[in-house]
This record gives C-alpha cells, sequence and structure tokens, in this order.
C-alpha cells in the first residue's frame, strides 16, 4: 500500500546545498511525495539558473527572489497557500536563520520544521549567538551527519532528542566510488585563503617539476586563486572555476584545503589530505591528524609525505565516523525514512 504523499516544502538560499540533497529530494518525488522550493538567492551570480534547473526536472519552485533584507515575512502567503506537512530549511548553517526560522514557528506552530545539516560546522560561540539572541531554536529536528555535530549542537542548547544521525546524502555518491591518479595538487578555496601565501608555492612548483598544480575556486568567492593562475607562466597550473569538484578530488594526487567540507570529501575517498591550520574554522578538524601549519616548512614536509604515500591515516577511520556517521551509501534513504517518520508522527 503507497504511502499517503507528503507535501514538502524546502527553503533555501544556494544551490550548492540544494544539489547536496538532491537525492533526497528525487527519492521523496519518486515515492510520489510532492517536493517544492521556496528559493531566496543571496548570490545570485553563483546560483544562476537554479530555478529553471528545478523546474525542469519535475520541481515546481514557488518564488526565488534576491536575499536582501529578508526577513522570512514574505514567504508566509505562499507557504500558507501550499499548506505543506513540512518545512525543510536547507542552508549552509542553520544558526544565521533562526530568525526567519522564528517567523515560520510563529505562523505555522503545527507544522514540523526539520533541518538538515548541510555544512561542516566551525566554532560553536560563533555559530549560536544569533540563536541565543532570538530565543531558541525554532526547530523541531535536525538531521545531522555524526556525532560531532550532535556536540556542538548540544553545547548551543538543542536538546539531544532532537537531533536525528543520518550521515550526509552528498557523501552516497562515494561509497564503492572509484579514483584515479591524475598526477596533481588540488587546491581548494575556503576561508582564510591568504594562508596560501605563505606555503611559498613557487618554491614548491620548482622543487616537483612534475607536478600539477589545480586551484579550484569556491562558487561563492571566485578569484581567491587568481594572482596563483601566472605561477610558472602557467605552465603546470591550471584555475578551475566550473568543473564538478567531486571529479577534481576523485583524479587529485593530493588535495590541500583549509575549512572546506571538501576535506572530508577527500578523506572518504582516501586521498592523501592536508588541511591548513587557518584557526577559524579548522577546529573541526583537530582531531584528523591532517592538520599543518600554513608555512612553507610545514607544508613542503607534508606534501613530500603525501606524494610518497608515508602519511599517518590511522585517526582518519575514527575522524569520519566522527562526522559521517558512517559511508554505507544509505545516508539518503535515512533521510527520506526521517522525513516521513516525523511527518506521520512516529518520531
Amino acid at each position: 500500500m503507497m504511502e499517503k504523499p507528503v507535501k514538502i516544502l524546502v527553503h533555501s538560499s544556494e544551490r550548492r546545498y540544494l544539489d547536496s540533497n538532491s537525492t533526497v529530494w528525487e527519492s521523496l518525488k519518486n515515492k510520489g511525495h510532492e517536493v517544492v522550493f521556496w528559493l531566496h538567492m543571496h548570490n545570485l551570480e553563483a546560483n544562476e539558473g537554479v530555478i529553471e534547473a528545478y523546474r525542469r526536472r519535475g520541481f515546481l519552485v514557488l518564488q526565488g527572489v534576491s536575499m536582501e533584507d529578508y526577513d522570512g515575512k514574505d514567504a508566509i502567503h505562499y507557504i500558507s497557500k501550499f499548506n505543506p506537512d513540512v518545512i525543510i530549511p536547507v542552508e549552509p548553517s542553520i544558526y544565521s536563520w533562526v530568525k526567519i526560522h522564528k517567523v515560520f514557528r510563529s505562523s505555522f506552530p503545527n507544522i514540523p520544521i526539520v533541518s538538515i545539516q548541510n555544512s561542516f560546522g566551525g566554532k560553536t560561540e560563533e555559530f549560536y549567538k544569533d540563536i541565543r539572541r532570538e530565543g531558541g531554536w525554532y526547530l523541531d529536528y535536525q538531521l545531522v551527519w555524526g556525532k560531532q555535530q550532535i556536540a556542538r549542537n548540544y553545547a548551543g542548547g538543542l536538546s539531544k532528542e532532537r537531533m536525528i544521525i543520518v550521515g550526509n546524502p552528498n557523501w552516497d555518491k562515494y561509497y564503492e566510488s572509484k579514483t584515479e591518479d591524475h598526477g596533481y595538487v588540488l587546491f581548494i578555496a575556503g576561508t582564510g585563503v591568504d594562508c596560501y601565501k605563505a606555503l611559498n608555492l613557487e618554491k614548491i612548483w620548482e622543487e616537483n617539476p612534475t607536478l600539477h598544480f589545480y586551484f579550484k575556486e569556491h562558487p561563492n568567492h571566485k578569484n581567491f586563486f587568481q594572482s596563483y593562475s601566472r605561477i610558472g607562466g602557467r605552465v603546470r597550473v591550471q584555475v578551475c572555476y566550473n568543473a564538478p569538484i567531486q571529479k577534481l578530488i576523485r583524479c587529485a594526487k593530493v588535495v590541500v584545503s583549509s575549512t572546506s567540507t571538501c576535506g572530508v570529501d577527500s578523506m572518504i575517498l582516501g586521498k592523501p589530505t592536508i588541511i591548513l591550520n587557518v584557526g577559524e574554522n579548522t577546529d573541526k578538524f583537530s582531531n584528523s591528524g591532517r592538520v599543518v601549519s600554513p608555512t612553507y616548512e610545514s607544508f613542503s614536509k607534508e606534501l613530500g609525505l603525501c606524494l610518497e604515500s608515508k602519511e599517518d591515516r590511522q585517526k582518519i577511520p575514527a575522524f569520519l565516523e566522527s562526522v559521517a556517521f558512517v559511508n554505507d551509501g544509505q545516508a539518503t534513504q535515512r533521510v527520506v525514512e526521517a522525513i516521513l517518520q516525523i511527518v506521520g508522527g512516529k518520531k
């Protein structure tokens, strides 16, 4: 017997966070449930074409406007019209969206609000100040990747009963995924990108004549790596803008990042990974054993170990279990089941 169709309103500001859960939306739609997007873009350039893309895939997009001065109140009309069974905020960080959740909760007290973790959280104190200022979480549940996020949210005042570990649907694609080695070091932009200046990459490039450098720009902050594009007269150097990050990681020899979640992606794929310690937000990688000081001496030594495949990986499995629960390819299924059980009152 088919489940009663559920009406699901997904609220988001960035395409990459919608896309990271695309398997969830497709699974719900394939099960006969109605998924509708309410989008507010705070970076229209980075999210160009998102509305058309999701409409082509058979989803309804109620609205898409700029994020400027948005407080959630103009969504009330559309939410009332759609009358969803559940509201799902999908944001880089639910913390900055507490004010909007507050509007949703006051306007729709009987509709469950279920947030899906989409970022690899950093400093607790910084992230939870908005929650304290607004007087609470205004969430019924958050679906989290692993134990690390539960600890952070609990420290910020969210009860453990409101958190459900599901893993990360975006990592399902890495389950039993094949990798290749195309002989390049992949540098991924994140916060603290200035730390790359201290690495003396020109010297490292000269010391490794067979090595290629690939620089992947962040979708919201282009031109981070533009100044590095002329290393060695652009010989063996490439700045990537639109290339799929998953493919770049799969084919890299070594992956270098600072605060990006892609550092976890790289570890899941078993790639030698270097995390540059930029202070802010790097603490989330502290138990991985892969954090190094952003200096030429430290980075050069660690890069050499990675190139020789002598890196110490003993801490990585425990770190990944803490962050990602388990990479078994079933996170999408767990998220879908959790959403439907919450709507059905079984949680």
